[in-house]
C-alpha cells in the first residue's frame, strides 16, 4: 500500500502539469493589429503596380506620338525633295465650309484638320474620324470637294492613308520656304490625348497659347511631339 501511494504521488504531479498546459490564442486586439498592418501593405503594393501601369502607358504614349511625328517629316521632308513640283497650299474656295485645309507638294496633297481629334466612334465637337490624310492626285492640289473629302465623317477618295492614330491629332502643320533658295522649313507637332487632358486643345499652328498636357490623374493618358527641320529641294 505504502508503495502505491508513492507511485501515485510521482505520477500526479505529471498528470497536472498536462491538465494545465498553457492553451492560448490570437486576442482581437492581436487579430485588429495584424489586418491593419496587412492593409497598409497591400495599399503599398496596390500604389506601386499603379504607378508603375501609369508610366508604362506614359512611356507608350510619349513613344508612339514622337514616331507618328516623326513619320510624318520624313513623309513631307522626301517628297519636297524628290518630287519636283511646286510647294504650297490648295485653294479651299471662299465657299468651302469646315476646318479642312490642304498642303500640296506636286501632286501629293496632305489634307487635314488642325486641333482635331481622330476617333473611331461618332465624332463629337473638335473630333473627326480623319485627321490628317496623305494622297496622291492626278492634278495639282485639287479642293478637297472635289474629290470627295470630308476628314470629319471620314469620306476619303480611295488610295487616300491617315497618318495618325486614333486620339492624336494634329496641332502644327506649317511648310513655309526660306530666304535661301529651295530651302523649306517643316514644323509639325502631332497631340495625343482629349480635350480634357490638354490645354488649349484647339489651339491652330501655335497661334497663341502652346497646346500642353495638363498633368495630374491624366498625365498617361497625354503626350506631344513637336518636330521642325529645313530641306532642300533636290530635283525640280
Amino acid at each position: 500500500m505504502i508503495q502505491l501511494n508513492l507511485a501515485y504521488k510521482r505520477i500526479k504531479p505529471i498528470k497536472k502539469k498536462i491538465l494545465t498546459g498553457t492553451n492560448e490564442g490570437f486576442t482581437i486586439i492581436e487579430l485588429m493589429l495584424a489586418s491593419v498592418l496587412f492593409s497598409i501593405v497591400l495599399v503599398i503594393l496596390t500604389y506601386g503596380v499603379v504607378r508603375i501601369t501609369d508610366i508604362y502607358y506614359r512611356g507608350v504614349a510619349i513613344t508612339t506620338t514622337q514616331n507618328v511625328a516623326r513619320n510624318i517629316v520624313t513623309d513631307v521632308s522626301q517628297t519636297i525633295e524628290f518630287s519636283g513640283g511646286q510647294v504650297g497650299t490648295a485653294d479651299l474656295g471662299a465657299s468651302y465650309a469646315g476646318q479642312t485645309q490642304a498642303f500640296c507638294i506636286g501632286n501629293r496633297a496632305y489634307y487635314y484638320q488642325l486641333g482635331y481629334e481622330m476617333v473611331g466612334g461618332t465624332p463629337g465637337i473638335d473630333q473627326g474620324k480623319d485627321a490628317l490624310v496623305v494622297l496622291d492626285n492626278d492634278s495639282a492640289c485639287p479642293n478637297p470637294t472635289t474629290i470627295g473629302i470630308d476628314l470629319k465623317d471620314g469620306s476619303i477618295p480611295s488610295g487616300g492613308q491617315e497618318m495618325l492614330q486614333p486620339h492624336m491629332r494634329l496641332s502644327k502643320f506649317m511648310v513655309t520656304k526660306s530666304t535661301i533658295a529651295n530651302l523649306y522649313n517643316i514644323d509639325i507637332q502631332v497631340t495625343y490625348g482629349s480635350d480634357d487632358s490638354l490645354n488649349n486643345p484647339t489651339n491652330y499652328n501655335g497661334i497663341g497659347n502652346a497646346v500642353t498636357c495638363i498633368g495630374g490623374i491624366n498625365t498617361q493618358y497625354c503626350a506631344t511631339s513637336e518636330l521642325n527641320t529645313s530641306v532642300a529641294m533636290r530635283v525640280e
